[in-house]
């Protein structure tokens, strides 16, 4: 019986040992779960905190670029905009030029235009002058051979009423 105790405070013993050791074991476990938990996350942390830098570099990097495309943009459409200004003056100091020389042509070409209309007129009017007259000529004509023609119409028809009176009377 004896024994029996002993075996019993043994195996208590050895059931509080190795409660003892569960306990110690899992809170061994929790402690390591912690700790790796606490290095993920400062790993983490370190790894956001690069990428952050990395990222505003980055951004950093892209807005310089942008801002050297539309700085150099702005350059070129400036240039294209000095270069057609420089070529519309160009462009219209020939045009006055031109125009100037037009406009003297011009003058000189209606001048002379108006004297050979004038020229002309004088011509027309004279041709219409003079086919007037021969209008007039041949109409003063053509009723003089009407009036003959009709003078000879009515003797002839006076004559021959004459004779055709004496019969019926």
């Amino acid at each position: 019986m004896m024994e029996r105790k002993r075996e019993e405070i043994r195996c208590k013993f050895q059931e509080e040992e190795l409660e003892r050791i569960r306990v110690s074991n899992s809170k061994y476990e929790e402690n390591c779960r912690n700790k790796l938990k606490d290095i993920v996350e400062a790993t983490l942390k370190k790894y956001q905190t690069i990428k952050m830098i990395e990222d505003f570099k980055f951004s950093k990097e892209i807005q310089q670029k942008k801002m050297k495309q539309k700085t150099t943009i702005i350059e070129n459409i400036n240039n294209y905009y000095d270069n057609k200004m420089k070529m519309l003056r160009e462009q219209m100091l020939e045009r006055k030029s031109y125009k100037q020389i037009f406009d003297l042509e011009h003058k000189i070409i209606c001048a002379e235009a108006e004297r050979s209309r004038k020229k002309e007129l004088k011509i027309l009017h004279e041709k219409n002058k003079n086919l007037l007259k021969k209008q007039i000529e041949n109409i003063e004509l053509g009723t003089k051979l009407e009036i003959d023609t009709i003078f000879e119409k009515i003797i002839k028809l006076y004559k021959k009423s004459r004779r055709i009176m004496p019969q019926n009377v």
